[in-house]
């Protein structure tokens, strides 16, 4: 699924839209036993209007357009199609309609199994069904319609403590809350969507993961529930990045390189923006970047072999890789700047010393919230 897709879904994520349902939901709650409590699947129709609007939201917080950052398409393995691997429990959910309790209770099953966490949780499902309009060759919509029937999961952390002080109306006074209370969070902290949405219609054989914390996605999710191989976070493409121009230039990395090389990725950025896929870069990609500024072949003889030392053939999202401000760090200092303005930052040797100059376009500049005036000194 590309960002274009996961935007109409989510736009389309309401009763108001006309093309969309949500037609029930399934609610359990897993303990640190890992004992699935409670499952309940209900009809939206009958369900109070309040619950189904925070229910409703929790699910929507799953269709992220954070596209390779927060929701990341993941293939399905031949073998997970076979009975009882994950691929065929999501499929019978679907082909189900959310209505087989065995279905329910076999891919919670699955979740409270093999996946990891530190606190209790509940597991929250909706059936949803969004009617496709699709356009023929005259740009006229077509007489009928297609049923894209999906499943959305939520995983919410549970937390239960006593702290804190309530208002008594029987007593009329602020008392110390001594009773423990169950607060289900409202922001999942992992969720899914099945079948993906693909070219506009379903695709079975791939799965949308969500994860709340892009720079530690919970891998067990991914590996373990859902049978799939983990693929890079944008935070571990970044770093594997940055390793590759490490080990590849070395001594040549300067503030001048780095900041050009950031410019060019903003450059690839810009000129796939219309594009429905997020740009990728391999090893040939960089070093086309590096000749055009002017980086010499011998130096990046070895980049190629870095590279799929360090990443394999892995393609990287360059999105994943920009940087929106540049940030010089040093011990006890760092100097954090916007890219609008790195021209103004310039290193040099001065008098056999290292310095980091600032351009100052006015001579008057705040210092801990206090205006100063910057004056010549002899």
């Amino acid at each position: 699924m590309n960002k274009k897709e996961v935007a109409e879904l989510k736009r389309n994520f309401n009763d108001k839209s006309g093309y969309f349902t949500l037609n029930c939901i399934s609610t359990a709650y897993i303990d640190g036993h890992k004992d699935i409590l409670n499952i309940n699947t209900r009809s939206t129709v009958a369900m109070p209007s309040d619950e189904f609007e925070s229910l409703s939201e929790i699910l929507k917080c799953v269709l992220s357009t954070s596209i390779g950052k927060a929701l990341i398409e993941y293939d399905f393995p031949n073998e997970t199609y076979e009975e009882g691997q994950p691929q065929s429990l999501l499929y019978k959910i679907v082909e189900t309609k959310l209505q087989s309790a065995e279905a329910i209770y076999n891919f919670l099953k699955q979740i409270a199994d093999k996946l990891y966490y530190e606190f209790c949780y509940s597991v929250i499902i909706g059936y949803c069904t969004y009617t496709v309009r699709q356009k023929n060759k005259n740009d006229e919509y077509n007489e009928e319609d297609e049923e894209y029937n999906f499943i959305v999961t939520a995983i919410c952390p549970a937390q239960r403590g006593c702290d804190g002080f309530i208002f008594n109306e029987d007593e009329n006074e602020i008392a110390k809350k001594t009773k423990p209370s169950l607060a289900i969070s409202k922001k999942p902290t992992d969720g899914l969507l099945y079948p993906t949405f693909s070219m506009r219609s379903p695709d079975v054989n791939h799965v949308m993961y969500y994860t709340k914390t892009p720079k530690k996605p919970n891998t067990s999710m991914v590996e373990d529930v859902l049978g799939c191989r983990y693929v890079m976070s944008a935070e571990t493409e970044k770093e594997e990045f940055y390793s590759v121009l490490q080990n590849t230039l070395d001594d040549d990395l300067d503030f001048g390189l780095i900041t050009t090389i950031n410019e060019k990725l903003e450059e690839i950025i810009e000129l796939n923006k219309n594009d429905t896929e997020p740009p990728t870069i391999d090893a040939a990609e960089i070093k086309n970047i590096l000749s055009e500024i002017g980086v010499k072949d011998e130096k990046m003889a070895a980049l190629t072999a870095i590279y799929e030392e360090t990443l394999g053939e892995n393609r990287l999202t360059v999105s994943n890789l920009v940087e929106s401000r540049t940030v010089v760090s040093l011990p006890d200092i760092t100097v954090n700047i916007k890219n609008s303005a790195k021209d103004k930052l310039r290193t040099a040797v001065i008098g056999g010393r290292s310095v980091l100059l600032i351009d100052l376009d006015d001579p008057y500049v705040e210092i801990n919230g206090l205006s100063t005036k910057i004056v010549e000194t002899v």
